[in-house]
């Protein structure tokens, strides 16, 4: 069964990143990649005149053909009319079933290092995986040798190494897992105060160590790189690790609840999309189930 990836594309270089990502990510792969073009309009998505593109404003259909040249003859291209960008990639995320959305960065600042707010919206209420590419990317893109994942034994987690398994088997990338865990100390000087031991210390980084080992040892022998236990919080372990290792990509799974409980933006995958160097790869707890398409009508053209 084929996969479909969706793109966003804004028609600058941004654009372009996720594109040349997406496409490194589907190497030998079954793949349907379809680029969206969202132009967010504030009124109604909706459109009567079945000409709309035809008629749209001379610069509108600049950006558009610029994006039509960038796209190959074996993939698809969407025009939506949306309320916003994200709210476009949101909605039809949901109405293909798609498995994966892959954004670019806002700003070429140094190393593409700030959180798009289309990265934002689809990672607190997101129906599917989603991709961020780091601005810049396309220009240095090469293939994925190096994928490093953030393991803790969660479900979500097993998500991830499954996924990484997938982008490495068909790309002939290694995989490196990583488990993070908080310093043990000592703690004197108040009241309940615990005296942690050498050997409860030796005995935990122990523990850290098998967790990773675990992790490594759920992967095909030839996909295998290596594993380690740091200490520290897990975005910033799992960070350091990454450039350590000169990784091409970080996979790791999310526990964030949606648009409610927007967690994912205090956790491990919020501080990666925001300072990771490198493309992440987020798999929202849930992203794996089918998500009926209840979005309201878009305008599309293909």
């Amino acid at each position: 069964m084929s996969l479909l990836h969706l793109v966003g594309h804004d028609g600058t270089s941004h654009g372009d990143d996720a594109l040349a990502l997406a496409r490194a990510v589907g190497t030998g792969r079954d793949v349907r990649r379809t680029v969206l073009h969202i132009l967010a309009f504030g009124g109604p998505t909706e459109v009567a005149d079945p000409d709309w593109l035809a008629k749209l404003p001379a610069k509108t259909q600049g950006e558009i053909r610029c994006v039509r040249e960038a796209v190959h003859a074996d993939e698809t291209l969407e025009v939506v009319i949306a309320s916003s960008p994200a709210r476009g990639l949101h909605d039809r995320a949901e109405e293909l079933a798609a498995d994966l959305v892959v954004v670019g960065s806002r700003t070429r600042q140094p190393l593409g290092r700030e959180l798009t707010p289309v990265a934002n919206r689809l990672l607190s209420g997101g129906p599917c995986a989603v991709l961020h590419a780091p601005a810049g990317w396309a220009v240095h893109a090469g293939p994925l040798a190096r994928i490093v994942v953030g393991y803790d034994r969660s479900p979500e987690a097993g998500d991830a190494l499954a996924e990484a398994a997938a982008i490495a088997a068909a790309s002939g990338a290694r995989v490196d897992v990583v488990h993070a865990h908080e310093e043990t100390g000592v703690y004197l000087g108040y009241p309940g105060a615990v005296y942690v031991t050498p050997e409860e210390i030796e005995l935990a980084d122990e523990q850290a160590a098998q967790t990773a080992a675990e992790g490594l040892a759920e992967l095909p022998e030839a996909l295998r790189g290596i594993s380690a236990a740091r200490h520290g919080t897990p975005g910033a372990v799992v960070d350091a690790f990454a450039i350590e290792r000169e990784a091409d990509l970080i996979v790791l799974g999310s526990r964030g609840y949606g648009p409610v409980r927007r967690t994912l933006l205090g956790s491990a995958s919020g501080h990666l999309l925001r300072h990771a160097g490198r493309p992440v790869l987020v798999l929202p707890r849930g992203s794996h189930a089918t998500v009926p398409a209840t979005a309201p009508g878009l305008a599309v053209a293909r």
